[in-house]
């Protein structure tokens, strides 16, 4: 009878062993997967490309990393270092998505530069709300958060009515002036169609626009603030370009349908969009990129760069300049509300000439994001 006791006794140790070692593996490649997942930002996807994925699903890795790290420490084994030493290495990165102390909302100088950014989705509404969306609904939240610059992509209206929405807007906000770029060169005379906005309380001294082939992926607006020119520069850079079906099937058939034949066809389908999406957005953002570094005034960057803080689009923009989430933000600073799993893609930053007082976003759904602001101040107007 003991020696049965006794085989059950040691059978059960090696299954625990042999539970742990499985255990330990996949650990191991996690922390693989999270440490390739930091190098997505400083590799061009259109040399390895597959980088990128692993910078989109940065915040997945760390969760399940941070998941190891719990466990082991449980079980009281040094193992538990592996994952947290991983983590560690990748500091940067964890606080351009986390932030744990902000800075007040209210603004203190009187020099000071709000800004708002919203990408207000053709102003139809969100995707499961089509009703919240409309022009009059965008204008009225916009309006409320006393902006002095207001940008917005995605702005959508007929050659008709063109006119009376930017009034609508216009008085909605209190400010004065407003310059548009159409994002399709062949039609830049044409005011209908889709459009990147800027509204600005202050006077604006020029606009001028950043082209990439047959499409603008930013439009650029120098302003005349308290004797001096900054730039204004509005980004908008492509998007997966997922339709509805694709959305849906991310955010149900994968988890409940996965095995069937459309399915698979549908997955493969999303992988080559997101593939060229990465590919060209990488591109485009050397242009916005230039047009920053080329710049004789203090810039202030916002829009949707349709990427999140792990990419290399995302870094290649924001370099040399501060990102207003990580220097006033708090949170997880996820901007996009659509299907897709809450993530950071839309964007304000400065270039060091100015101090961030200030950052939000806020949670109210009439588009799939939300609007972001920052406020802004010349260190010389301190």
């Amino acid at each position: 009878m003991s020696d049965t006791k006794a085989r059950k006794k040691k059978s059960g140790k090696g299954f625990a062993g042999a539970m742990r070692t499985v255990v330990r593996l996949g650990n191991i490649v996690a922390v693989v997967l999270l440490l390739l997942s930091y190098s997505a930002a400083y590799v061009n996807p259109s040399k390895f490309w597959w980088l990128a994925f692993l910078g989109l699903g940065y915040p997945v890795l760390l969760l399940i990393n941070l998941g190891f790290v719990v466990y082991w420490a449980v079980l009281r084994r040094k193992f538990a270092f592996i994952s947290l030493i991983s983590i560690l290495l990748g500091w940067n990165m964890l606080w351009s998505h986390f932030q744990f102390s902000g800075k007040s909302d209210e603004v203190y100088s009187p020099h000071a530069i709000r800004v708002l950014t919203y990408n207000v989705r053709h102003l139809s509404g969100s995707v499961s709300e089509t009703t919240n969306g409309k022009a009059g609904d965008v204008a009225k939240l916009v309006g409320g958060r006393k902006a002095d610059v207001v940008v917005m992509q995605e702005f959508y209206s007929g050659a008709a009515t063109f006119e009376s929405k930017i009034a609508m807007f216009l008085k909605s906000t209190g400010l004065t002036y407003y310059t548009w770029r159409n994002y399709f060169p062949s039609r830049s005379k044409n005011r209908g169609s889709f459009c990147m906005v800027t509204l600005s309380r202050f006077p604006i001294v020029s606009s001028s626009e950043v082209d990439y082939g047959n499409r603008r992926v930013a439009l650029i607006t120098d302003l005349l603030v308290s004797g001096d020119t900054i730039r204004l520069i509005n980004v908008h850079l492509k998007s997966n370009q997922l339709n509805q079906d694709e959305l849906n099937l991310v955010d149900f058939d994968l988890q409940h349908n996965s095995d069937s034949e459309s399915v698979k066809k549908g997955s493969k389908k999303i992988y080559w969009k997101l593939r060229k999406a990465f590919i060209d957005r990488a591109r485009d953002a050397g242009e916005v990129a230039r047009a920053i570094k080329s710049s004789r005034y203090p810039v202030i960057v916002s829009g949707d760069f349709n990427d999140t803080p792990a990419s290399y689009t995302a870094r290649t923009i924001l370099k040399g300049l501060n990102d207003a989430f990580v220097e006033a933000g708090s949170g997880y600073g996820n901007t996009y509300a659509g299907n897709l799993p809450p993530i950071r893609i839309d964007y304000l930053a400065a270039s060091p000439e100015f101090e961030i007082e200030q950052y939000a976003v806020i949670r109210e759904k009439h588009s799939d994001h939300y609007p972001v602001t920052a406020t802004f101040v010349l260190l010389h107007e301190r």
